[in-house]
């Protein structure tokens, strides 16, 4: 079952069309490897060995790799590694679609890929929920202010709950 919170009209990518497919992670999730697609195809590779070195990244095209800098430099333009930043975000929302469940995490105001570990925790609901009553019952929660985000597996971020279509 693909868990998604948006319905594929309002599918807009957040990554630039990139992610992270074949993706797997070792030494507790500091080391990862995967391909590199682009809109659904392969058009890299890389490797991080975790051990607090760069990200190894093989594009059999010079061109694919200049299309990924610059993607990684427009989404990051104060980092002193964009494509760095952007191998890591890939990799984080590799590591969160792959969960069967609804991911869910409460409004903090910030970018949930930009907060501490400990501010970013994520609660589950099982995937045998329709996504109908995940949406009815989240639409409910609140804390202090903040409202419940739905992980939108397509799009590759939380989406407010506000902002599902249903």
């Amino acid at each position: 079952m693909n868990v998604t919170a948006t319905s594929p009209s309002q599918t807009a990518d957040a990554h630039g069309g990139y992610r992270l497919t074949k993706f797997k992670q070792m030494a507790g999730g500091r080391a990862f490897e995967g391909d590199i697609s682009r809109d659904g195809r392969k058009v890299g590779s890389l490797r991080q060995s975790g051990n607090g070195g760069v990200t190894h990244f093989m594009f059999g095209d010079p061109a694919e790799r200049a299309r990924f800098m610059s993607a990684a430099a427009e989404k990051y333009p104060d980092a002193f590694e964009p494509d760095e930043d952007l191998a890591g975000r890939l990799a984080q929302v590799a590591d969160l679609n792959r969960k069967r469940s609804w991911l869910i995490q409460l409004d903090s105001g910030e970018d949930f890929f930009d907060l501490d570990p400990c501010d970013a925790y994520v609660h589950t609901m099982s995937p045998e929920v329709p996504r109908e009553a995940v949406l009815w019952e989240l639409s409910r929660w609140t804390y202090d202010g903040r409202h419940a985000r739905l992980w939108d597996r397509d799009r590759g971020v939380f989406v407010p709950i506000g902002e599902v279509d249903d």
